[in-house]
Order: structure tokens, then C-alpha cells, then sequence
């Protein structure tokens, strides 16, 4: 093969890349990438005159411009597709024909052979080797044709995997820009303004503008906005784990009762400051087969909610349910409780938007979603029931943990 012969493949080959890609972005509504691919892909055919490319790069600007409402230019490339689909239809008309022509001088000959055989032997084979040549053209013809069939299956595959491969790529991207984008929102909306006002503080304490008295009376307030850092900083590294694939689900022999008795004590202070009881109904035999780090996680999160969003003089309780093969754990307020609206987007990962509690309280960045997924990962669901100034009971499942494993424990 020649090098004119490699150039001229290797544009036919380009030809059919930038067409396939055309057509994928048109499949998948975006337009404007399409025109630039299928304008590409007409341009080339033209140049080199191939014309399977020319009328296949006109049906897709026909298709692009008819689409975005540009009917004149759909129009031309409209006729244009026509004109040289006639063309290649006349093509593989004269084509038939010739064959068909062949196919009767051939059947003809045969005859005139037949015919012929009584009076010239000799001659006879002649004819006869004439013929085993012709129908070894054929057999390697075929044979071509076969395999250039191979070649464009082949290749055919290679151009699906690339789409596919570009589909995944820009799933991956928008998944990170997505994450990227949450982050910086929780942090810009939840930590920087207690750090900010933190940092005020300070410096109207450093510079003299309060005295000592004043700035011990702001302690309090400081104590609540530093917990509240540090409650939406172990959120916010916990959720970002499992958003990069970090964070490995490990199962154990966990007690329930355990972790939630380390959680009441944990957040009794912030029970006490709003005079709200905190009771714990999981039976000590409430064993199950999970990550004991991030179902803490999970019942931290739905406590501080319930306490969030309970007002003084309430209550949260904190029971399991035992089923056939799972735990259901809940967490049971009656607070203000949610409308139907907050109820259908609660654990959507892309919301950014921090309630405040009946005191006030802050939300605690990514809390929900990040409960979801850790659930998840330990083959259970989440759930939530609620109505407006009735309270909240969310609800999530986790495996028993089986005989076998607590005998191994």
C-alpha cells in the first residue's frame, strides 16, 4: 500500500470517526456539538470526494438545522442529501446491472462451451481453465469482501467503545464538578460564619474594644458554634470520603445500645440546655452485622437532628424493631416536624440549604445524604414519617448480625 492509498484510508477512516461521535451527540440532544462534528465530516468528504460521507454528513446537518428551526439551511442540505443519495443508488443500479450482464455472458459462454465440446476438445479446455479463473476472481473477491466486513465490525466496536468511554468520562466529570461544587457551598454557608464571628471576637477582645467580662459572657455562644464546627467538619470529611470512593465499609459484631448510649452522653449537653429527655429504648441483645464507625455516624446525625428541630420541654426516643433478618432502628422526636415538600428532598445529595432549629441551631452540612449512604452501604434503607408541629420518627435498617458470626465473635 502506497502512501496515497494509507492517507486516503486514514481520512476515510476520520470520516467515519467524526460522523459516528456526530451522531452520538444528536442522539443525546446536544446540538451543538453535533454541528461541529457533522460539518467537520461533510467538509473532509468533500474535499476527497467520498460520497457515502457527503450524503451521510448532509442527513445530519439536515437533521441539526431542521431541529434548532433553521429550515433554510436544513433545506439545502436536505437536497443535497438527496441528490447524492440518487447518485448512489444510479451507482448500485449500474452496479446490478453489470453484475446481471456478467452473470448472462457468463451462463452464455457456458452454453457456446457445452456447444462447442463435440467439435473442439482442446478448445474445450481452454474455456474450461477461462472459467476456473473467473470463479477463483470470485472466490477472492468474496473473500475481500469478507474481510473489509471484518475490518468495519471491528472498527464499528472501537467507535461504540469510545462513545461509551466518553459517556463514562463525563459522568465522572460531572460527578466531581457536582461534588466540588457542594463542598464549597457547605463550607462558605456553614463554617465560615461561626469561624468568622469567632474571629471578630477575638479581635475586638485583642484590640481593647470588650473587656474580659464581656468576652467570658460570649463563651457559651462560642462553645456552641465550635461543636457545631467540629460536628459539620466530621460530617463533611466522613460524606466527602464516600464521594471520592474512600471511605470502606467494614462490618462487624456491633451493639446498638452501645452506641447510642455514647451518643446520649455525648449530646446530653445540648439536651440539657433545651430541657429535652433523651431516652434510650434498644435492648442490650440488639446485635447486628454493620461498620459500628458509620452507623455512629448515622444515629449522631438523626439525634442532633431530633434535638435540632424538638423545642424545650420535648422529647427523643431512640428504639429498635426487631424483624426477620433486620434491626429497624428509630429515632422519634415531636418537634415542629416537616411539610411534604421538605419530606421529598431531604436526602437529596445536591441540596446545599441549612435549617435552622427551634433555637436557632445550624445545620450540620451534608447530614442526611450522608446517613443515606452510610446505610446504604451497610444493605440497609432509610426512611422518614412525619407531619407539621406532630414531630419526626426517622427509621433505617441494618442485618442481624447471624449465629454464626456472634460464635466467631
Amino acid at each position: 500500500m502506497n502512501f496515497y492509498t494509507r492517507v486516503s484510508d486514514d481520512l476515510r477512516e476520520e470520516i467515519t470517526l467524526l460522523t459516528g461521535i456526530a451522531t452520538a451527540h444528536l442522539n443525546m440532544g446536544r446540538d451543538s456539538i453535533s454541528i461541529n462534528y457533522a460539518q467537520q465530516a461533510f467538509d473532509l468528504s468533500k474535499k476527497i470526494d467520498v460520497v457515502s460521507g457527503i450524503e451521510e454528513g448532509a442527513k445530519l446537518l439536515y437533521q441539526i438545522h431542521k431541529n434548532n428551526g433553521d429550515f433554510k439551511n436544513a433545506l439545502e442540505y436536505h437536497e443535497i442529501f438527496k441528490e447524492v443519495s440518487s447518485k448512489i443508488s444510479r451507482k448500485e443500479s449500474q452496479k446490478g446491472l453489470t453484475m446481471l450482464k456478467t452473470k448472462i455472458a457468463y451462463e452464455r459462454q457456458k452454453e457456446q462451451l457445452m456447444e462447442e465440446n463435440e467439435k473442439a476438445p482442446a478448445q474445450q479446455k481452454n474455456y474450461v481453465y477461462a472459467t476456473l479463473i473467473i470463479l477463483l476472481i470470485f472466490l477472492v473477491l468474496t473473500l475481500l469482501i469478507k474481510r473489509n466486513a471484518k475490518i468495519q465490525k471491528k472498527l464499528n466496536k472501537e467507535l461504540i467503545s469510545k462513545q461509551e468511554d466518553l459517556k463514562r468520562k463525563e459522568k465522572f466529570l460531572h460527578e466531581v464538578n457536582r461534588t466540588k461544587n457542594k463542598l464549597f457551598s457547605i463550607i462558605g454557608h456553614d463554617l465560615r460564619g461561626p469561624i468568622g464571628a469567632f474571629q471578630g471576637l477575638i479581635k475586638l477582645f485583642k484590640e481593647g474594644e470588650m473587656t474580659k467580662d464581656e468576652f467570658i459572657g460570649f463563651v457559651p455562644k462560642l462553645k456552641s458554634d465550635i461543636d457545631h464546627i467540629a460536628f459539620t467538619l466530621n460530617n463533611l470529611l466522613s460524606w466527602g470520603q464516600t464521594q471520592m470512593n474512600g471511605a470502606i465499609t467494614k462490618p462487624s459484631i456491633t451493639s446498638i445500645d452501645s452506641i447510642v448510649n455514647e451518643n446520649i452522653a455525648l449530646l446530653s449537653e445540648v439536651a440539657n440546655n433545651k430541657s429535652i429527655k433523651l431516652i434510650n429504648r434498644i435492648e442490650a441483645q440488639t446485635i447486628t452485622w454493620c461498620d459500628s464507625d458509620q452507623i455512629d455516624i448515622v444515629i449522631r446525625n438523626l439525634m442532633s437532628n431530633a434535638l435540632k428541630f424538638t423545642p424545650e420541654n420535648g422529647m427523643v426516643t431512640i428504639g429498635a424493631i426487631e424483624k426477620t433478618k433486620q434491626w429497624e432502628i428509630y429515632v422519634r422526636d415531636n418537634g415542629v416536624g416537616m411539610t411534604e415538600e421538605t419530606l421529598g428532598k431531604i436526602f437529596n445529595q445536591s441540596g446545599t440549604h441549612s435549617t435552622y432549629g427551634t433555637n436557632d441551631e445550624k445545620g450540620t452540612g451534608p447530614g442526611l445524604s450522608l446517613c443515606k449512604e452510610m446505610v446504604e452501604k451497610n444493605q440497609g434503607i432509610i426512611w422518614v414519617d412525619s407531619a407539621i408541629n406532630k414531630g419526626s420518627s426517622f427509621y433505617f435498617t441494618i442485618p442481624k448480625a447471624q449465629k454464626e458470626y456472634k460464635k466467631t465473635a
